[in-house]
């Protein structure tokens, strides 16, 4: 298992705008980078759940009502494997994709 702390940026003149046709789009990477930091936000966002519900692994979702402990554990941990597995696509592309800028 491999975890990352820290990831590269490169400079924004390293990915300017490209024109399509009479479109101007972002990069690759800017979208890449954008999903990257909305999927940490929403992971740091749930863990925070966790905690101050007293669990760590696991978190429970405090905005569910009329289910169960249980029911919410389990919907709170699998957004939160989702969001892992977000994280991780997104340096994977990256890191190893040509389009996305790495390779």
């Amino acid at each position: 298992v491999f975890f990352m702390n820290t990831v590269c940026v490169p400079p924004s003149r390293f990915r300017p705008p490209m024109m399509t046709g009479n479109m101007t789009v972002e990069h690759v990477q800017n979208d890449l980078f954008c999903r990257l930091m909305k999927a940490n936000y929403e992971v740091r966002k749930l863990k925070a759940i966790g905690e101050n519900r007293g669990v760590k692994a696991m978190p429970i979702d405090e905005t569910m009502s009329g289910k169960t402990e249980t029911e919410d554990l389990v919907k709170t941990s699998s957004d939160l494997v989702s969001e892992w597995m977000k994280i991780q696509n997104s340096i994977f592309l990256l890191c190893h994709d040509e389009a996305g800028g790495g390779g």
